[in-house]
């Protein structure tokens, strides 16, 4: 069920569960666009500053994608309000059969924390999810205070 596609554009994308989600660098372009939706994905999480966002949600949502735009500083851990807030976004998408790409400017720190959250909030444990999205996506959460993020959203499952 869960494996990695090989790096095979310039996006670095790779499956975390194949089908449903993925991670890979900020689409920069329409053909970026184009080239995620060829790959399956249908809706987008881009947690890129706005400074750095070539591409605007009118040509995500032009194309059929789904958008959620949550910027977070690079090299920080997004906040426990932005987790809940992207793996809701995430969870709803799946639900409407909606593939997603997670990204972040490379596609490893910001974008890892995100995928290794929505394995916690499918009953992972944080190390596991961890040391999972950096078996598929080694170089993924690379700060402590990403490491961080992902046993303190953890915990605020387990205390819901």
């Amino acid at each position: 069920m869960e494996k990695s596609i090989p790096k095979t554009n310039n996006l670095n994308f790779s499956w975390i569960i194949e089908g449903e989600l993925a991670g890979h660098a900020a689409p920069v372009s329409e053909q970026d666009l184009s080239w995620l939706k060829k790959q399956g994905v249908l809706a987008l999480v881009r947690m890129q500053e706005t400074k750095y966002t070539p591409v605007t949600n009118s040509q995500i949502t032009q194309l059929g994608l789904w958008d959620c735009h949550e910027p977070v500083a690079d090299f920080t851990a997004p906040t426990l309000n932005q987790i809940r807030k992207i793996v809701a976004f995430i969870a709803k998408s799946l639900e409407a059969t909606r593939p997603v790409g997670v990204s972040c400017g490379a596609g490893f720190g910001r974008t890892g924390t995100i995928l290794a959250c929505c394995l916690v909030s499918r009953d992972w444990e944080p190390q596991s999810a961890i040391d999972h999205v950096r078996s598929l996506r080694p170089g993924s959460i690379e700060p402590k205070s990403q490491e961080s993020a992902v046993r303190e959203y953890f915990r605020e499952l387990r205390n819901m």
